[in-house]
């Protein structure tokens, strides 16, 4: 199963990272001319260093899940022209553009990582273009997915399917989420559970019998057997 799903998240990485591609190839292609195009008055200072900013901030993200390879450097916004200051900005929206098929996969892959990293370490889970999912162990093995405890390999289902598979909008039910988790993934659960409904805009329904499922902070979200909900 897990398999399965690393096959269907690199079909997904490999279509965002066609778009990105095919939009770098035909920006690039129409550069020069739009260059000689820029406006006379470009953004001020502070505009584009915001800009610039936010971009590495993009850059940097894509970059830790595996989605993107070593980005081109950015150079001091500060020594730049006026005429340069224009050039730069078209560069940077071109960056911007190249970047947006990522966006729809890089939010949820961010959840998914930080999750699994958690809990698995000290090995470590990395996106891979090719293969989906690598995992890597602490001395730089990589292991496959089928090398994983089935705890392991039951969270990663889990939680690929709820980020990846379920429809938005959807009213998700899970019944005993604790089996094949131990005790302190069961105290997690409840946290990747309401970040996912959020991200992914889903309600959940949570059939347990495990004390550790709702943390004390969250009892306001949980009905006990014979309440009234």
């Amino acid at each position: 199963m897990v398999e399965h799903l690393s096959e269907k998240l690199a079909a997904v990485i490999r279509e965002s990272d066609s778009q990105y591609r095919r939009l770098s190839t035909e920006l690039d292609a129409s550069l020069p001319k739009r260059l000689f195009e820029v406006a006379e008055n470009p953004p001020s200072l502070a505009d584009l260093q915001a800009q610039s900013l936010a971009l590495r901030d993009t850059e940097t993200r894509l970059r830790n899940i595996g989605l993107l390879e070593d980005p081109p450097e950015h150079p001091d916004e500060t020594k730049l022209t006026e005429q340069q200051r224009g050039t730069f900005h078209v560069i940077l929206g071109d960056r911007e553009k190249k970047l947006a098929p990522f966006a729809l996969i890089a939010g949820k892959a961010e959840r998914l990582l930080a999750s699994l990293n958690r809990k698995l370490r000290p090995k470590q889970v990395r996106l891979n273009v090719e293969s989906g999912y690598d995992v890597v162990t602490a001395d730089g093995r990589t292991l496959r997915l089928d090398q994983l405890s089935s705890g392991e390999q039951h969270e990663m289902v889990l939680l690929h399917e709820l980020l990846f598979e379920a429809a938005p909008n959807t009213m998700v039910l899970i019944d005993e989420p604790e089996l094949s988790l131990h005790v302190t993934w069961q105290q997690d659960f409840l946290e990747d559970v309401a970040a996912i409904a959020q991200l992914s805009n889903l309600d959940f329904v949570l059939a347990t019998h495990s004390p550790y499922i709702v943390p004390e902070s969250r009892v306001d979200v949980m009905v006990r057997l014979g309440e009234a909900p």
